[in-house]
């Protein structure tokens, strides 16, 4: 039996309701998250003038021109995963995945066609960024801001969930759900602590990606500005096959605990939900003595 660890989900009143009636929670692309710096995927190649070349002629992404032809009179370019993290292209796979547009595969393909030429594991790796998804938690129900940030400042619900840890060690530290327990998850690749820094992770070379660098490109989308260290984020990371971006969560589910605020005619519901399913109600008050939540 793997080992497992309890965390939690700041979520708005209407949207926990949801998870607690249905048992599934929707996993979203990173590249709706709040911060701007998420999805980081940072990478360079020795053919970056010929990628963005590509770029600049894009019938979907028409403002990639606009950095790109400046950067045309001198041999610098940025580089190539500022395609992936512009704001068009950003847009253009939340709304496929938000069910409001089309694939962008096949633009994102034609634009990194020299470098898949070069590498074809390249294109394995572009296509994994289109794909991936991220269940973001934490491991505190009871933080000030985090009630104020993700759940209708403290109206809304927190969710508390049981989940597997990791247990195939792959390379040195680096785990990865076994195909056995990859099953029961979802299919998530990994579940793992989100670290904090004042630096950007260092872009790797595109041109020798290799099947280690899927361990890289993890470790830089589980790197976080220092500024949200508040948060002590795990994340849980998919890689979606099917547009249904949807976590079955009746086996993971433990708890709902009420905001301090949460309206009254909230906690009935909630509490026949979690009667229905035997899930444990609980409701967050305020501590008289020191600044702190208190769950029971």
């Amino acid at each position: 039996m793997p080992e497992k660890i309890i965390l939690y989900k700041y979520m708005d009143s209407v949207r926990a309701l949801d998870v607690v009636k249905n048992k599934r929670i929707y996993i979203p692309h990173p590249s709706t998250f709040n911060d701007p710096y998420d999805w980081g995927v940072y990478f360079k190649s020795s053919i970056e003038s010929e990628i963005w070349e590509n770029a600049s002629n894009s019938s979907i992404f028409p403002n990639l021109a606009l950095i790109s032809k400046p950067l045309a009179n001198r041999d610098q370019y940025p580089p190539s995963s500022a395609i992936l993290l512009h704001d068009d292209c950003r847009k253009a796979i939340a709304d496929y995945h938000a069910n409001r547009g089309l694939n962008p595969k096949q633009e994102i393909d034609r634009i990194f066609e020299p470098l898949y030429k070069k590498n074809e594991l390249a294109k394995m790796f572009i296509i994994y960024t289109i794909k991936i998804g991220m269940l973001c938690l934490t491991k505190d129900p009871r933080n000030l801001l985090m009630w104020s940030h993700y759940a209708e400042h403290h109206k809304g619900i927190c969710l508390e969930f049981e989940f597997p840890l990791p247990n195939d060690d792959i390379d040195n530290g680096f785990t990865i759900f076994n195909e056995e327990t990859k099953r029961t998850v979802g299919n998530a690749i990994t579940l793992d602590t989100v670290e904090y820094s004042t630096k950007k992770p260092m872009p790797f070379e595109a041109d020798n990606i290799t099947n280690d660098t899927m361990k890289l490109f993890t470790r830089q989308i589980l790197t976080k500005s220092s500024d949200w260290s508040y948060e002590k984020e795990w994340r849980l990371l998919f890689s979606i096959e099917e547009k249904s971006r949807y976590l079955d969560v009746s086996e993971f589910l433990k708890c709902a605990i009420a905001g301090v605020r949460s309206e009254k005619s909230l906690w009935s519901p909630l509490k026949t939900l979690c009667d229905e399913s035997d899930i444990d109600f609980k409701r967050a008050s305020l501590d008289q003595q020191v600044y702190q939540i208190r769950v029971s």
